[in-house]
């Protein structure tokens, strides 16, 4: 897990690597991304949540789910979870950002 900080050193969001040694899921506002999980599994799940979030594809590049939504405590979130390319699809990475804490 990593901590971002903006240029102000304020926190403004965290970073997970996912690797199949991980035995805990990760959760990010009810979402459990586990280390067997895959782009198709995610979305499946987010879509059992009924999270409402941005799809980007570009050709050539890891598969990438990227959501924005209000959070209560937090004001806007952006989370982002990147696949691997090849294969299954596995999940690599995911970020949580927390918009509103960003300072300029």
């Amino acid at each position: 897990m990593i901590f971002m900080f903006d240029r102000q050193n304020y926190f403004c969001g965290f970073e997970f690597f996912i690797t199949n040694e991980d035995t805990d899921p990760i959760v990010i506002y009810d979402l459990e991304i586990r280390p067997d999980d895959t782009y198709n599994s995610i979305q499946k799940k987010i879509k059992a949540l009924k999270i409402t979030y941005n799809l980007y594809e570009k050709e050539g590049t890891n598969p990438m789910i990227d959501m924005d939504f209000i959070s209560k405590k937090f004001g806007k979130v952006n989370i982002t979870i990147i696949c691997a390319e090849s294969g299954r699809q596995p999940v690599l990475m995911a970020t949580a950002l927390y918009m509103d804490l960003i300072h300029e």
